[in-house]
């Protein structure tokens, strides 16, 4: 992948998303908003930080996450916790959220993603390069109904090219998620819980739609 390259992260829950720079690594972040579909991109060039989030505090869940468990296959596993360093440019949880019990999907680089479970939410951390991080969290309900995504996308400083990664996970009995951007549909397999697609849009999804009893083709 193009390492020459700018790259936005996108996410659904604009009342509930912050990205977070550390500025002694990083020249900070601008936020556009897409009108129509409550949907951000943060485009990584300035020197401000900036906060989407209401920043409530809440405390932390213990280790036992049993009915998160029940609804997601990503958290069944060894939690890895969420690097030290991240945790340092977040700051104080919110949401409740115990970054010990992070469990990182095996996406491919540069992306780095997190799944975190918080007292009734469920947040995705984000990574796209050293020292921006950012949050895109949904309720415990929300997220065990729809998913919890997030999109990347980049253009090509060489040739304007674009490229899209779309990424997160989805409730037990999702074989699949589909992908509404404008006529476009594209089905994305959920395998272990977690799902990831990589296309040639230079835009965000317009919807992405939790597919119930569905089967690969």
């Amino acid at each position: 992948m193009d390492i020459s390259q700018d790259w936005w992260l996108v996410t659904r829950s604009a009342d509930r998303f912050r990205i977070v720079t550390d500025l002694n690594r990083t020249r900070g972040s601008r936020v556009v908003r897409r009108a129509g579909f409550g949907l951000l991109a943060i485009l990584l060039l300035g020197a401000v930080v900036w906060s989407l989030a209401s920043a409530s505090t809440q405390k932390s869940i213990p280790n036992a996450v049993d009915p998160i468990q029940s609804a997601f296959a990503v958290f069944r596993s060894r939690p890895e916790g969420l690097p030290l360093s991240d945790r340092e440019i977040l700051g104080k949880p919110t949401h409740g959220l115990n970054w010990s019990l992070a469990q990182r999907l095996p996406l491919k680089p540069p992306v780095r993603l997190w799944a975190v479970p918080g007292n009734r939410y469920l947040c995705l951390v984000s990574r796209q390069r050293p020292g921006v991080v950012g949050t895109s969290c949904a309720t415990f309900k929300e997220a065990s109904q729809q998913g919890l995504s997030v999109a990347f996308l980049s253009t090509s400083r060489s040739d304007g090219r674009g490229s899209r990664v779309i990424a997160g996970i989805a409730p037990d009995g999702a074989p699949q998620v589909m992908a509404v951007t404008g006529s476009f549909r594209a089905r994305i397999p959920v395998v272990g819980g977690y799902f990831e697609r990589r296309d040639s849009l230079a835009v965000p999804p317009d919807e992405l739609v939790v597919l119930w009893g569905a089967r690969n083709s």
